[in-house]
């Protein structure tokens, strides 16, 4: 990660995020240790935005006129911040302290109740919010508080392929008693850093967010814009966001709301049969270029990876 960058203009990317954070991450992108990455959402946000970021100003050097003729960005989570940096909206160093101040609200709350995540194919007939309704009522009767009594979708791939997320006992209830309920096509516990990001666990992580960009906006008004160079799209939202208070909402919005990343790549790349897809880049996220080519193959035959 980061070895396509070395030599490149984009160094100067990672040089710059070092002096604002006091962190090499270009060192721990090449030498790690992968623990770092896999077992700290900051670190792993942090790297995933600078190294996003590396390699469109390096693709800006190599070919400008790609850059010029982008008429919209989008992303998950970090690469939607990302999108809002290209279109103008943020800068660079307000989107990098962003991403560092979300992801350590989000890692403190998360040490505060047990929590974890899976990954489930569905069968055609199972509804969703019955999987996670079963859950929470397991967590109830269990004797677990109401307010994190939690399970609930975390992010939506494809109309069958989802993650939940939630309170422990509702995972493991998940995985003792789902296969037999629900008859899963598939189950199977994220590792790494498993905790349930993007529920309603990660409410004061929300709160937090909130009161931290306000701040930021009373002492700086150009904090965040409209878009300028470009459309942006949210998996928050799953469209197009426009105006600076629907921006503030999502960026707001994120520890607690699902990601509709099937929403998302439908409503950027739903066509009729006889008009083109758009060339499109997708920056560094290998996962999100395979669940392209599984939702719609024809938007992915015109994409094209950019590796780090």
């Amino acid at each position: 990660m980061g070895l396509n960058l070395l030599n490149s203009p984009a160094e100067d990317v990672f040089f710059q995020a070092e002096k604002l954070l006091n962190k090499n991450l270009l060192q721990l992108c090449l030498e790690g240790p992968r623990s770092d990455l896999r077992d700290s959402l900051e670190n792993r946000s942090l790297a995933a935005f600078v190294t996003s970021h590396a390699l469109v100003t390096k693709l800006s050097h190599e070919q400008k006129h790609t850059i010029e003729l982008c008429k919209a960005a989008g992303g998950i989570g970090v690469g939607f911040v990302n999108s809002l940096v290209f279109s103008g909206a943020m800068t660079f160093v307000d989107g990098l302290n962003l991403v560092q101040k979300r992801a350590q609200a989000m890692e403190r709350i998360a040490k505060v109740v047990p929590s974890a995540r899976l990954f489930l194919r569905l069968r055609p007939a199972t509804r969703k919010h019955k999987v996670c309704a079963a859950a929470v009522e397991h967590c109830l009767k269990s004797g677990i508080p109401k307010e994190v009594a939690v399970c609930s979708v975390t992010k939506q791939i494809s109309p069958h392929h989802i993650e939940v997320g939630g309170h422990e006992e509702a995972i493991k209830y998940l995985e003792s008693e789902g296969p037999r309920l629900f008859e899963f096509y598939k189950i199977r516990r994220l590792e790494g850093d498993p905790s349930a990001y993007n529920t309603e666990l990660m409410r004061p992580a929300q709160q937090y967010i909130h009161a931290y960009m306000n701040q930021n906006l009373k002492e700086n008004a150009n904090y965040l814009k409209d878009p300028s160079t470009c459309s942006v799209y949210s998996a928050t939202s799953g469209c197009r966001l426009r105006l600076t208070k629907t921006i503030l909402q999502d960026l707001c919005d994120f520890p607690v709301k699902p990601i509709l990343v099937e929403q998302l790549l439908d409503y950027l790349f739903k066509r009729g049969k006889g008009t083109a897809m758009p060339n499109t880049l997708v920056v560094w996220d290998k996962n999100l270029f395979s669940t392209l080519a599984s939702v719609n193959e024809r938007a992915y035959r015109s994409a094209r990876l950019l590796r780090a």
